[in-house]
């Protein structure tokens, strides 16, 4: 509240309060967030239901702030996730559990499937050309950077990653984006690539008793179709879990191919029928594996702690 409206900013706002927790620290909500929704049977997916509307709220704070500094007008408000949900599938991983659901899709976080993948997002602007509307086009993270380098007149600089994808948000023009290494991980011989419609899988995470997150998790206690509607704009459909037909793939073994715009769940290999393709992304992901830095893990730093910054994680200096 403190900034002076006529200088530039800019502001990001990363919550912790949905994405962590797990069997030992359970997630954590103010009880008058979890009494919103008594309708939710599981008490953990209650639980996140609320620390979701907490974050909701928070993010209705910084609008309003914006709004009564005048400087809303003039703003783009960008609300993204970073990675698909991680529920009670993780358990058995010793991994994070916020009691999330990435159904219809394979996976959850921490795997290449598109359930630790595909995440939605939502821009808010009085400077969108066309808006009020869903797009379905493929962007990356990394592309938010340049974007924002461009909407501040700033060029871009040499050998960057990210696209800016203004363009294909504000005016609905087709996204510059066609491909997305998704994972390079040469400890865990893991790999993922997306080229057009196609997706290259290889290799998996798994820890020590050999667990991997590979299958369609359905929602705790069921799961409450009320709560989908697959007539709207965005929304994935996918053949019926039950019956669908499946293609395996030994995907530690050799590489699987999905097609992602027919095929978004993830039942079928096609590598198979589409050789020239997996040969395709190969040679992609070999040129993209030749320029990799070696992986390397540092030391805990304990000047990260956020206990030093009263609870707030920031940057730090070395």
């Amino acid at each position: 509240m403190d900034h002076n409206p006529e200088d530039p900013l800019f502001l990001f706002l990363s919550h912790i309060a949905p994405h962590w927790a797990n069997a030992d620290d359970p997630i954590q909500v103010p009880q008058k967030y979890v009494d919103r929704f008594p309708h939710i049977v599981n008490e953990g997916r209650r639980k996140y239901a609320g620390a979701v509307a907490a974050l909701d709220d928070s993010v209705g704070a910084v609008i309003a702030a914006l709004k009564s500094k005048g400087m809303y007008e003039n703003s783009i408000v960008v609300f993204s996730s970073d990675n698909g949900g991680a529920g009670l599938e993780n358990t058995l991983g010793g991994l994070p559990v916020t009691h999330a659901n990435n159904f219809p899709l394979r996976g959850a976080k921490t795997s290449q499937w598109e359930g630790g993948l595909r995440v939605t997002a939502c821009i808010a602007s009085p400077l969108l050309e066309k808006p009020k509307r869903v797009s379905n086009q493929l962007f990356h993270i990394t592309d938010w950077f340049t974007t924002f380098l461009r909407l501040a007149g700033i060029g871009k600089p040499n050998e960057i990653d990210g696209y800016d994808i203004w363009d294909s948000i504000s005016r609905d023009r087709p996204s510059p984006r066609t491909e997305i290494l998704h994972q390079i991980d040469p400890v865990w011989k893991e790999y993922a690539l997306r080229w057009n419609q196609y997706k290259l899988v290889i290799g998996s995470y798994t820890n020590a008793s050999g667990y991997r997150i590979d299958q369609w998790y359905s929602e705790e206690d069921g799961f409450d179709p009320t709560f989908f509607d697959s007539t709207a704009k965005g929304a994935i459909t996918c053949e019926d879990l039950e019956t669908a037909q499946r293609i395996p793939c030994a995907y530690t073994e050799e590489p699987c191919l999905y097609d992602i715009h027919n095929d978004p769940c993830e039942y079928r290999n096609i590598a198979a029928d589409k050789p020239d393709i997996v040969g395709l992304l190969m040679v992609k992901l070999n040129e993209y594996n030749r320029t990799a830095l070696p992986s390397d893990r540092l030391p805990a730093d304990p000047r990260a702690q956020a206990s030093l910054t009263q609870g707030l994680c920031q940057p730090w200096s070395p």
